[in-house]
């Protein structure tokens, strides 16, 4: 509708004036201006209104540099002056209330017009509800022989259903720590477990669609911190689309956050219901760029977001270059004063840690880096409120609740196999949970025995015992059938007359002999062709843990595993009573070294119960009644005052297996007993 060139003002005689409307970006309250001529320079705060006036400085191309008259707006900038096939400004004849008087009234009414119709369109267009964009779609099959749909991405959350091997599902979101969100239907489904054992950490892998992911890194924390980084800021949209509407424009350096995002580079910023899109297209720059996983390994993202949003809450979304800085500073602040109480804890202890409410007596428990990431949290908690000027700059900062980690690896953490490092995910059945295997076995946690394998066309858990013979391990059903737990493959048939193995066909094994049988936990564990029983292991397992806490100092929690083992002997089938009465004075020795005088009370009675003669828990007995009743004759015994407890098992009434009593042996050297100090 008009030829573009050069004006050619400066040194012209017959220069004149010329003017322009904007006419588009009324459903986003005006059109973008910028202050050089360049597409990706810097990007002014506000935006030229629908309707406004400018007077042309300079026209290059299709970019107009101007100087504003009406409507609102930067005063002067650079503007485009069409976006592909549409119009965002055209060419008007006069200056707003220029030239002859007849011609005055009717173009002000004309203008006056023009701008209230500009202001009735936005107004509409902020009304009206927005066109939908519609995700990507990807399709995954399901790998497992069952695997189950949770309510939010949270192992923890409520089972929905379950999907099957060979299942397809649509999903459109994916979080940053391997989620999807189901397309169609309610739930998410986990895609990898990362940590897992190599063969066994892939849930579902990818039948059709792409991975065009802004953020590719695993982040165990659930969250990941972006920083914008182009000079122009970044738009913030209402939805994953670029005809959506602008909601904001961050600046160069600003931090975001995001859980989710799209198969196409988008992701949705955390505290907001705004997009972003992170993935820049061929050829161009990317607005953000996502921190490091190591970088930010003992910072908490969560708390840190929270901060975010708390500053960016009391500005409405519009943060000055200052407080981005400020933000900064105490990111860098928490995270030295983290260090150097982390360091404290490794030389000292964790009392200090504990006795400052930095952390509790469970989270010592955890992983070293969720231990620091807690340390980093409630710091930064601190900060903001004490802090006056933290406490401008946040002024309804507090730490909100989120989604917890993925667990790490049992094989890194603990030495040892365990749920998740075994692929196991937990799954619902007539109200009872359990946790399956990728291979569709059933395990009850309470025990960690198998109870079955699962049946996915008719919905339901097939019952089996275990069954040994030689190194080969079966399953067994209730028509005596046996299954080979790695094919799933029937191999042979339980004659209960001749308490043998028929293999299916009446065919013989190598030598011609028949497959022998023993019920599982019938014979002692060391025995050839037994079979070692699972719940003896369980106890094991807390036997080795409580013993390494108490090794370190950590007698609160080596109380709590001692305890764990006791619960679980009485899940074992034939229980040494000898070595519970020791796991007894495992626990109340640590009980003796946190004055905890009830519960060692409680303990030395019940040792004696079992031994009356034991010498340990009269002294203990005696202490803790001496302590309640007030009585000075005995005070509590010092932190320099080794633990109380007595041998390792050892007597002709143990019965236990040799590395049980090894377990118990090793817990007692963690915590530092000293039978010559009971005499």
């Amino acid at each position: 509708p008009f030829r573009i060139q050069p004006t050619g003002r400066q040194g012209s005689a017959m220069a004149v004036d010329r003017y322009w409307e904007v006419v588009g970006g009324a459903e986003r309250g005006g059109i973008l201006v910028r202050r050089g001529k360049e597409l990706d320079s810097a990007q002014e705060s506000s935006r030229l209104s629908t309707g406004a006036v400018v007077r042309e400085l300079e026209l290059l191309g299709e970019r107009l540099h101007y100087t504003r008259l009406t409507g609102s707006g930067p005063l002067e900038g650079w503007v485009s002056v069409r976006l592909t096939d549409k119009e965002l400004l055209v060419r008007t004849e006069r200056a707003p209330g220029a030239t002859s008087q007849p011609e005055s009234a009717g173009r002000r009414a004309a203008g006056q017009q023009a701008a209230a119709q500009a202001a009735a369109a936005a107004a509409a267009a902020k009304a009206r509800p927005e066109v939908r964009v519609e995700l990507p779609i990807n399709v995954y099959e399901v790998l497992r022989a069952a695997c189950p749909v949770f309510e939010q991405p949270d192992v923890e959350s409520k089972i929905l259903r379950l999907r099957h091997r060979g299942e397809r599902v649509m999903c459109c979101e994916i979080t940053v720590n391997g989620w999807l969100k189901l397309k169609g239907e309610a739930g998410w489904l986990l895609s990898h477990m990362q940590g897992a054992v190599a063969g066994l950490a892939e849930v579902v892998r990818l039948a059709r669609g792409a991975h065009d992911l802004a953020i590719t890194e695993y982040h165990a924390q659930g969250i990941c911190c972006l920083e914008v980084v182009a000079q122009f800021g970044a738009e913030v949209y209402s939805q994953p689309g670029q005809q959506a509407r602008v909601l904001t424009t961050l600046k160069q350096g600003e931090y975001v956050f995001a859980e989710r995002q799209t198969f196409d580079g988008w992701i949705r910023l955390h505290g907001s219901e705004g997009w972003l899109l992170a993935l820049a297209p061929k050829g161009c720059k990317a607005v953000v760029s996502a921190r490091g996983v190591q970088s930010v390994d003992g910072v908490s993202l969560w708390a840190l977001a929270d901060a975010w949003a708390a500053a960016r809450r009391a500005r409405t979304w519009q943060l000055e270059t200052r407080e981005v800085d400020s933000l900064k500073r105490l990111e860098k602040l928490v995270g030295d004063m983290t260090t150097n109480r982390f360091s404290e804890f490794k030389l000292m202890g964790p009392s200090a840690l504990v006795g400052d409410g930095l952390v509790t007596h469970r989270h010592l428990n955890q992983p070293e880096v969720w231990l620091r990431q807690c340390i980093f949290a409630n710091l930064l908690d601190r900060m903001a409120s004490q802090g006056p000027v933290y406490r401008e700059l946040m002024p309804a900062f507090a730490l909100a609740e989120h989604t917890p980690p993925l667990p790490l690896s049992e094989v890194d953490e603990y030495g040892d196999v365990g749920f998740w490092s075994s692929g196991c995910l937990p799954f619902v059945h007539e109200g009872q949970t359990f946790v399956m295997a990728p291979d569709g076995m059933v395990i009850d946690p309470k025990t960690q025995q198998p109870v079955g394998i699962w049946n996915p066309e008719t919905g339901d858990i097939v019952p089996f015992v275990i069954v040994q013979h030689g190194e080969h391990t079966y399953l067994m059903n209730q028509e005596g059938l046996l299954i080979d737990p790695t094919t799933k493959e029937a191999v042979g048939v339980w004659n209960a007359e001749k308490q043998e193995i028929e293999p299916l066909g009446g065919q013989r094994g190598d030598e011609g002999e028949l497959l022998q049988i023993n019920e599982p936990g019938g014979s002692d564990e060391g025995s050839e062709g037994g079979v070692a029983d699972p719940a003896m292991a369980r106890v094991n397992r807390y036997l080795e843990r409580a013993g390494r806490d108490a090794k370190q100092g950590f007698c609160q929690l080596a109380a709590e595993g001692y305890g764990d083992a006791l619960e679980a002997c009485k899940h074992v089938k034939m229980m040494d009573l000898e070595m519970e009465c020791e796991i007894l004075r495992c626990r109340a020795a640590c009980w003796k070294e946190l004055e905890e005088y009830s519960a060692l009370l409680e303990d030395a009675e019940r040792i004696l119960s079992l031994d009356d003669q034991d010498s340990a828990a009269r002294l203990w007995r005696s202490l803790a009644s001496q302590a309640l009743a007030g009585e000075s004759a005995s005070a509590p015994a010092g932190p320099g005052t080794p633990a109380v407890a007595a041998d390792p098992p050892g007597s002709a009434h143990s019965a236990g297996p040799d590395r049980t009593a090894g377990s118990v042996r090793r817990v007692h050297a963690g915590i530092g007993t000293d039978v010559t100090a009971l005499d």
